[in-house]
C-alpha cells in the first residue's frame, strides 16, 4: 500500500549531510515522522525530519541547513500544546531529549538558568531544595517543558496572583532564523526615546530593540486603544505590553499588571521588554536556547474556601469582589461540570445545593496560617455577608479543599473517556474575557453551542475570565466539521465584541492562527512587521501566528478544522489483521496525545525520546489503520521494536486521562506479528514459558543455581540468548514446607464473610523460586483460618506468552486452567493469587483468550490474597492474635498491584504487624518488568528506572523490604545489598511471609 498523500514529505531532502554535521540524532524515516506528527492537539501535521540537538551548536547547524534549503523549523518540548504549535512540515527540533537541564540556581539573586527542554516539575523540584519555585503552573506541569511555557506564555491556576511566564523572564538567549544569536532582555528607555543598552549588547540586539521600539512608539495610540481588555492573553504578538513602566511592586506578594504606556519614549522613561514580546510567540520569532528566569520564595501555608452561586451573574460579582483579596487561585466550575463528576461518584455531589449554578474554588498562599486564615475570612465577608454567594465552606487547611478540587480533577478525565466518535474536542476551548463579562460570555457561548448542535461543560480560571470549554463533536463527520467552523466564527466574533481574546493561555497554534487577522484588525499588520523583523524568510514555525502564503496556495483557506487528526482526510483502512477489529481501532483512536504518559511511563521517564512514550504506540498504530503508514510495517522489525517499548506495566489504565489501553493494543499488535512472523526463535519461546523453565531448574536446583552464579556460563548465555551476564537471576528453591500454625480463633461475624474454601494459585515465582516464602505460607495461613484449601496442578497464568504476542499459544493451557477451576468457582470458592501479575492475567486476559462463559466465571472468582486476608485480620479479635514485628519494614508497590487497586492492601496488611510504621517507598516501577530487564539491550535502562527505588531503600535503611511481586524482588536484590546467599544486608520478603511469621506456631 502506498503511503497516503496526507503524510507525504513536503520537503524531500537528503539529510545525510545534516547527520554528519550534528552530534544529536537526525531521523526522517516514516516511524519517526509518525511519532512527531501529532501532539496534545486535535491536529496532525507530518514533519519531514526530526532532530534531537545535543547542544546549541547542533541547533545552529540545523538552522543553517534549514536556511540553505528553505526548510521550516519548528521547536518542540513535550508536545503538550493543545493548539498544534509544536507541529510542522519541515524540521522538528526536539529539545526534551538532551537540552533538558537546570544550569544554575541563584537563590540570593532569585534567578535560575535553564535549557528549554527541562520539565517544569523537575525544575520546581530543584528549586524546592532552596524553598523556591517558578510561579507559572499549567496542569501539564509534570511533563511540559519550561522552554515551551516561555514560548506559549503559559499560566495556570495561580496566574491570578503571580501572572504568566512573560512576567518572569530576565534574559533569553535566542537563535534567529538568520543564524544570528541575540540576548533578549528588558532595556531601559529614556524619556527622549534613547535605549540604555548594557555594555555587552551587540549589533543584533541593538538593531532589533530599536526597530521594536520604533514600531511600538509609532503605533502607541493604536496599541493602547486596541489592547484586549482580558487580563490574560497568549494570542498574537504581545506588542501591547512591550513598553511598560518599571515594576516597583513586590512581585513575591502579587505581580503588578503591566499595561502599555504610550508616553514611554515620548516624554516619559520606561522599559522596552523584549522577552515579553518573545513570550507567546510560539517559536515563530526565534529559537530559545537558554532562559534566565526570576524565581520566588515558596509560601509555606495554604487555605481557601468554596463559594456557591445561583447564577453566573452572581458568580461574576463574586469574582470582582474577590480580586482585591488577592487570591492565589480563583477557579470556576459550571453546574454541568459538577454534575459530570457527581454522576461518576455520587459522593462528590453530596452537599451540593440544588439551586447551585456555579461554584468558585478560592485559595490563598502565605507564610503563616494566620495570614491565610485572615484572607479566607475576608473572602467570606466579601461574598457571603450581603454578597452574591448564597453559601460556602471555609477550608483553613489545604486538605479541607481536597473535595472541591476532586470534583475538578475527576470531571475532566471522565469527559475525556467518553467512548465513540462523539467526544469533547478542543477547538474553541481557551477564550478569555474580562471577568466581569463572564455571565454574558457563558450565556452566549452556551447559546452558540446549542444553536449549532453541540453540548459543552465549562470550567477554568474564573479570576481571569479564562474558561476551558470542550464541546462534544465528531470531527470525522463533515456535518460536524461544518458546524465546528460556524461555531468558531460565532464564538470568536462574540469574544472580540467583549474585548476578549481567543486564547488566554494555550496559544493560537495551527488552529487559531487563521483567525488573528479578523480578531486584531488594524493591529495585525504590526504582527506581520514583527514576524518579518525577526524572521523575514518565514522559516520558523510558519503555520502559526502570521501565516505567509509563500508557495502554499491553501494558506488563506485555513480554518479551525484544517489539519484535523481525524478530519476529512481520515479513513480507516483494512490491514487483514486483528487490528481491524472495531474495538481495537476505537482504542487506538482514544489517545488524544496529551502527553501525561511522558510522566508516568517508566521507560519515558528515563529515555526522554518520544518513542518511549505510551502515546507513541497509539500514534504508530493510528498511522497504520488510517493508511498514513504502510501496513507492511506491521511485520517490520523496527516498527515492532517501537511497540515493544511498551513493557505492559499497565499504568495507562489508571494514569492516562482517557485510560487508553496501550498495553492491550500493543499485545494485539504482537499477536498479529507472531501469527505472521513467528515467536522469534528458541530464546523468545523459552522466555515465554517460565513454568517449564522453572520446573526443570527446580528439579536440579543445586546444579542450576551453581550455573546461574558462574560468570563464565552467564557470559556464554549472554552471547547465545541475549540475557545480560550482569543480571542476578533468582535462585531455584525446592519446597520443604513450613512449620504448622496454631488454629486461629475466628469469630462468627468474621467467618461469615470468609470463603469456606479457596483454590491457591501460586504463580511461577512462588512455585519454583520461593515456595516456602510465598506459596506454602499462604496455604498454611488459610489452614489456620479453618478454610478448605485446594492446590491443583495448574498451568502458568500465561502472562509472559500473552504480553509477547502468543495469546493463541497460551489458549490451550489457559483453557485447561479454566476447566480445573470452574467447578470450585461455581461452588463459591475463591481463587486466591499471591502474585499480582498472575491475578491481572486471570482477571483481564483469560476470558478474552479462552472466550467462554466458564472463563468469565473463573475470572470473577479470582481475588488477591492480601485483599482477602486484610478483610479478615482487620477485625480486632484477629489482630490480637498477631505477634508484632520488631524490624523496620519498607513496602514497594508493584505496578500490577496498583492497576488492580490492591497494592495498598498489602501495605495495610503489613501495617497490622508493625503498628502502622511500614515505610511506603513510593518509587514507581522497579524497571525489570518480566523479561525486559533481563536482556543486554535493556539492562542499563532497567537499572536506571529502578534507581529511584534503590535510592529510597538505601535512604530509609529498612531491615526488610516487602513486595508481592517476584520480579520486583529480583530487581531489588540486583540494586541493593541484601542478605541473599548469607551476605550482610536487608531481607527481601513477600508480605505473606511476614504475616506467617507474625502468627503463632503449633
Amino acid at each position: 500500500m502506498p503511503v497516503a498523500a496526507y503524510s507525504e514529505k513536503k520537503h524531500k531532502l537528503d539529510n545525510s549531510r545534516l547527520r554528519r554535521l550534528l552530534k544529536g540524532s537526525v531521523r526522517d524515516d516514516e516511524i519517526a515522522r509518525a511519532l512527531y506528527a501529532s501532539s496534545a492537539s486535535v491536529v496532525e501535521v507530518w514533519p519531514s525530519c526530526i532532530v534531537e540537538p545535543v547542544d546549541t551548536d547542533d541547533v545552529a547547524k540545523t538552522m543553517q541547513f534549514a536556511r540553505e534549503h528553505q526548510v521550516p523549523v519548528t521547536c518542540r518540548g513535550a508536545g503538550s500544546g493543545v493548539a498544534g504549535q509544536s507541529l510542522g512540515q519541515g524540521i522538528i527540533l526536539d529539545f526534551s531529549v538532551h537540552m533538558n537541564r537546570t544550569l544554575e540556581v541563584n537563590p540570593t539573586a532569585q534567578y535560575a538558568r535553564v535549557q528549554p527542554g527541562v520539565v517544569k516539575d523537575d525544575f520546581d523540584a530543584e528549586l524546592g531544595g532552596f524553598n523556591m519555585f517558578w510561579p507559572p503552573d499549567p496542569s501539564s506541569s509534570p511533563w511540559c517543558t519550561v522552554g515551551a511555557m516561555v514560548s506559549n506564555n503559559s499560566g495556570g491556576a495561580k496566574s491570578i496572583r503571580w501572572g504568566t511566564a512573560k512576567d518572569y523572564l530576565l534574559e533569553l538567549d535566542v537563535l534567529l532564523a538568520s543564524g544570528e544569536r541575540v540576548k533578549l532582555r528588558p532595556l531601559d528607555v529614556h524619556a527622549d526615546g534613547r535605549i540604555e543598552f548594557p555594555a555587552d549588547a551587540d549589533e543584533v540586539e541593538r538593531r532589533l530593540a530599536q526597530a521594536v521600539l520604533k514600531l511600538a512608539t509609532d503605533n502607541a495610540g493604536l496599541l493602547h486603544k486596541q489592547r484586549p481588555e482580558a487580563t490574560r492573553s497568549s494570542s498574537g504578538y504581545n506588542l501591547f505590553e512591550v513598553l511598560r513602566a518599571p515594576i516597583v511592586g513586590d512581585i513575591q506578594r502579587y505581580y503588578p499588571r503591566v499595561v502599555t504606556d504610550p508616553e514611554i519614549g515620548a516624554g516619559k522613561p520606561g522599559v522596552l521588554d523584549m522577552p515579553r514580546l518573545f513570550s507567546g510567540s510560539e517559536g515563530t520569532l526565534g529559537i530559545l536556547l537558554e532562559a534566565r528566569l526570576r524565581v520566588l520564595n515558596l509560601p509555606r501555608k495554604q487555605a481557601g474556601l468554596t463559594l456557591y452561586f445561583d447564577s453566573n451573574e452572581k458568580m461574576a460579582q463574586g469574582v470582582v469582589r474577590l480580586l482585591p483579596t488577592r487570591p492565589t487561585k480563583l477557579e470556576v466550575l459550571d453546574r454541568s461540570f459538577i454534575d459530570v463528576a457527581a454522576k461518576s461518584d455520587p459522593r462528590l455531589g453530596q452537599g451540593i445545593p440544588d439551586k447551585l449554578q456555579s461554584m468558585l474554588i478560592v485559595e490563598y498562599w502565605d507564610d503563616s496560617a494566620e495570614a491565610t486564615r485572615a484572607s479566607v475570612d475576608a473572602a467570606l465577608a466579601a461574598c457571603l455577608s450581603d454578597g452574591p454567594a448564597f453559601g460556602g465552606e471555609p477550608a483553613y487547611d489545604a486538605k479541607e479543599l481536597e473535595r472541591a478540587w476532586t470534583v475538578r480533577k475527576v470531571a475532566s478525565p471522565i469527559l475525556s473517556r467518553v467512548k465513540g466518535d462523539l467526544k469533547p474536542t478542543r477547538w474553541i476551548e481557551d477564550c478569555a474575557v474580562p471577568p466581569w463579562k463572564l455571565p454574558e460570555f457563558i450565556a452566549r457561548f452556551k447559546a452558540i453551542c446549542e444553536r449549532n448542535g453541540f453540548t459543552a461543560h465549562l470550567f477554568g480560571h474564573g479570576g481571569e475570565g479564562n474558561l476551558h470549554v470542550n464541546p462534544f463533536a465528531n470531527a470525522k463527520d463533515e456535518g460536524h466539521r461544518e458546524r465546528m467552523r460556524k461555531a468558531a466564527d460565532e464564538v470568536f466574533a462574540m469574544v472580540k465584541g467583549l474585548n476578549g481574546t481567543i486564547s488566554g493561555e494555550h496559544g493560537d497554534g495551527i488552529m487559531r492562527s487563521p483567525y488573528l487577522k479578523q480578531m486584531y484588525g488594524e493591529v495585525y499588520p504590526l504582527f506581520v512587521k514583527v514576524k518579518e523583523l525577526f524572521d523575514e524568510r518565514y522559516l520558523l514555525n510558519p503555520l502559526c501566528k502570521v501565516i505567509h502564503r509563500g508557495d502554499d496556495s491553501t494558506a488563506g483557506d485555513r480554518t479551525i478544522t484544517s489539519f484535523l487528526r481525524v478530519g476529512d482526510k481520515y479513513d480507516r483502512v483494512t490491514t487483514g489483521t486483528v487490528l481491524d477489529a472495531p474495538s481495537v481501532q476505537e482504542e487506538i483512536e482514544k489517545c488524544h496525545g496529551c502527553g501525561k504518559c511522558r510522566n508516568y511511563c517508566p521507560l519515558m521517564r528515563v529515555g526522554k525520546d518520544e518513542k518511549y512514550s505510551a502515546r507513541a504506540k497509539a500514534n504508530l498504530l493510528r498511522g497504520v489503520i488510517s493508511g498514513r503508514l504502510d501496513a507492511a510495517l506491521l511485520t517490520d522489525a523496527e516498527f515492532k521494536a517501537n511497540l515493544d517499548l511498551c513493557i505492559s506495566c499497565e499504568q495507562c489504565l489508571i494514569e492516562c486521562p482517557t485510560q487508553v489501553d496501550i498495553p492491550g493494543i500493543a499485545m494485539r499488535f504482537r499477536d498479529q506479528y507472531v501469527e505472521r512472523k513467528g515467536k522469534g526463535g528458541a530464546v523468545a519461546d523459552m522466555l515465554s514459558k517460565p513454568d517449564k523453565m522453572g520446573r526443570r531448574g527446580q528439579t536440579i536446583a543445586g546444579i542450576s543455581n551453581s550455573m546461574l552464579k558462574n560468570r563464565f556460563v552467564r557470559g556464554l548465555a549472554q552471547k547465545v540468548t541475549g540475557l545480560d551476564e550482569r543480571r542476578k537471576l533468582p535462585q531455584y528453591h525446592k519446597s520443604h514446607g513450613v512449620a504448622k500454625l496454631k488454629p486461629l480463633d475466628v469469630p462468627a461475624d468474621v467467618r461469615a464473610n470468609m470463603p469456606a474454601e479457596v483454590v491457591v494459585f501460586p504463580g511461577c515465582f512462588a512455585e519454583y523460586y520461593d515456595p516456602d516464602g510465598e506459596k506454602n505460607t499462604l496455604i498454611e495461613i488459610m489452614h489456620a483460618l479453618g478454610v478448605t484449601v485446594h492446590v491443583p496442578e495448574l498451568n502458568c497464568c500465561g502472562i509472559s506468552r500473552i504480553t509477547q504476542g502468543d495469546s493463541r499459544g497460551a489458549s490451550r493451557e489457559l483453557a485447561e486452567n479454566v476447566q480445573k477451576l470452574v467447578k470450585p468457582a461455581g461452588r463459591g470458592a475463591k481463587i486466591v493469587f499471591s502474585a499480582p501479575s498472575c491475578l491481572l492475567a486471570a482477571k483481564r486476559e483469560w476470558a478474552r483468550i479462552v472466550g467462554t462463559a466458564d472463563a468469565q466465571v473463573v475470572a470473577d472468582a479470582c481475588i488477591d490474597a492480601h485483599e482477602l486476608l486484610l478483610g479478615i485480620f482487620r477485625a480486632p479479635t484477629m489482630q490480637s492474635q498477631l505477634v508484632p514485628l520488631t524490624r523496620k519494614v519498607a513496602w514497594h508497590e508493584p505496578c500490577h498491584s496498583k492497576v488492580l487497586a490492591v497494592g495498598n492492601t498489602a501495605r495495610e496488611l503489613v501495617d497490622l504487624l508493625d503498628h502502622a510504621s511500614t515505610v511506603n517507598l513510593q518509587a514507581g516501577c522497579c524497571g525489570l518488568s518480566g523479561t525486559f530487564g533481563l536482556k543486554t539491550d535493556n539492562f542499563d535502562m532497567s537499572m536506571k528506572i529502578g534507581s529511584t527505588l534503590f535510592n529510597r531503600i538505601n535512604r530509609e535503611k529498612p531491615e526488610v523490604v516487602t513486595t508481592s511481586c517476584g520480579i520486583c524482588q529480583t530487581q531489588i536484590k540486583q540494586g541493593v545489598q541484601t542478605s541473599e546467599d548469607g551476605k550482610p544486608g536487608l531481607q527481601v520478603a513477600h508480605p505473606l511471609r511476614l504475616l506467617y511469621e507474625a502468627l503463632p506456631k503449633a
